[in-house]
């Protein structure tokens, strides 16, 4: 996340659409640029009609609109909310995470720190610190080299939608592991391709962290496992109903709470 105002988003735009190192150079591949502007117009009018959706985060009212996804260049509907700019993705985890969080004093860490889950471990008693390498944040260590927290230090650790835009993804989660508290947990979100059973390398390299360096299948979970965890996979049709699916903008997912496995319990 890059701090500043309307300026330094303009900017940002335009080297992710014009920079011959982006995957969206809009000369090389319009489609992302498309999308993009066709969610910014659509949600124009998403946002002005109304509806009665409720955000879990902000408590706005109202319909939830389009995130034009450009790392895989596909439109997600009813995700965006126009409060605190979650996306369905997040709302999820934190949906199940509202009432699961442990009593008693925690102390968090949130990779790649959102507006939308900067406001929910706000009010939370806890201590929440963040790591981003570009923006507002406690740390700004790359999450591959940690070096600046020490072992054993966080009772939970939030990751969504991080790993798949990072290179040496493995060390990353080594990482997590050893910051990880022995009975910590690490709440991880990534995109995953149901279609493929092979984690295989994008042919596209990450620029900003747009784009996806690696297309993660259904052996993920194997992945976190071989960096030291031990991998529940939480289906959201276990804990979301179909009436919050929709009226929260959910989306159905699975979800990773990661233990070391030292102190697992399978």
């Amino acid at each position: 996340m890059i701090k500043g105002g309307f300026g330094a988003t303009f900017w940002l735009a335009a080297r992710l659409f014009l920079h011959p190192k982006s995957p969206a150079a809009v000369y090389k591949n319009p489609v992302p640029f498309i999308l993009h502007v066709y969610a910014r117009l659509a949600n124009l009018w998403i946002s002005a009609r109304g509806g009665d959706q409720v955000c879990l985060i902000c408590g706005r009212r109202g319909a939830f609109g389009y995130v034009a996804a450009i790392s895989d260049q596909t439109l997600i509907r009813n995700s965006l909310c126009f409060g605190c700019g979650s996306n369905s993705r997040t709302r999820t985890l934190l949906f199940y995470l509202k009432s699961r969080l442990p009593n008693g004093q925690l102390k968090i860490l949130d990779i790649g720190p959102l507006k939308s889950t900067r406001l929910f471990f706000r009010d939370l008693d806890c201590t929440y610190e963040t790591l981003d390498r570009y923006g507002e944040a406690t740390y700004h260590d790359d999450v591959t080299d940690m070096s600046s927290i020490p072992d054993e230090t966080y009772d939970i650790i939030f990751c969504v939608q991080v790993l798949q835009h990072i290179s040496d993804d493995l060390g990353a989660m080594s990482e997590i592991r050893r910051i990880l508290k022995p009975d910590g947990v690490a709440y991880v979100v990534v995109h995953q391709f149901p279609s493929s059973d092979k984690t295989r390398r994008s042919p596209q390299a990450s620029y900003l962290g747009y784009g996806f360096e690696w297309l993660y299948g259904e052996d993920f979970r194997v992945r976190l496992e071989s960096a030291g965890f031990f991998a529940d996979m939480i289906s959201t049709d276990k804990f979301i109903s179909e009436q919050d699916l929709k009226r929260h903008g959910l989306m159905a997912q699975v979800l990773y709470a990661s233990r070391p496995k030292a102190t697992a319990k399978s």
